[in-house]
C-alpha cells in the first residue's frame, strides 16, 4: 500500500524522546509514484508488434499514417518519445507507420 501524501515517515527524535536541542528531523512522504517506464526502440518493427509491446504495459498511443515508399508497408518509421527516455505510464506515445 501507498504512503499518502504529507504522511511523516521518520521522526528524529522519536516522539516523547528528550532533546538536546529545538530541532527536529522529519521525512515526509510525498506519495505514490506513477508508474514509469523507459521507453523502448520501436522504429523499424512493424505497426501490429510495436501496438502489441504498448499493448502489454497498457501505454495509450497515436498512430500517424505516411506515405513513405522506402520503408515497408506498416513498419514503424519513427516514434516520440525516442527510445530510452524515462516516461510516465500515462504517456501518449505517439507512433508514425509507413502507409
Amino acid at each position: 500500500m501507498a504512503t499518502p501524501v504529507d504522511t511523516v515517515m521518520v521522526q528524529n527524535p522519536k516522539p516523547g524522546a528528550g532533546a538536546a536541542t529545538p530541532r527536529v528531523d522529519v521525512l515526509v512522504s510525498q506519495g505514490p509514484r506513477e508508474t514509469a517506464y523507459l521507453m523502448p526502440h520501436l522504429t523499424g518493427l512493424n505497426e501490429i508488434e510495436a501496438q502489441h509491446r504498448l499493448d502489454i504495459a497498457q501505454m495509450r498511443r497515436k498512430v500517424n499514417y505516411v506515405t513513405a515508399p522506402q520503408w515497408p508497408h506498416g513498419a514503424v518509421i519513427d516514434q516520440s518519445p525516442m527510445s530510452g527516455t524515462r516516461i510516465p505510464a500515462s504517456s501518449t506515445i505517439e507512433l508514425t507507420v509507413a502507409n
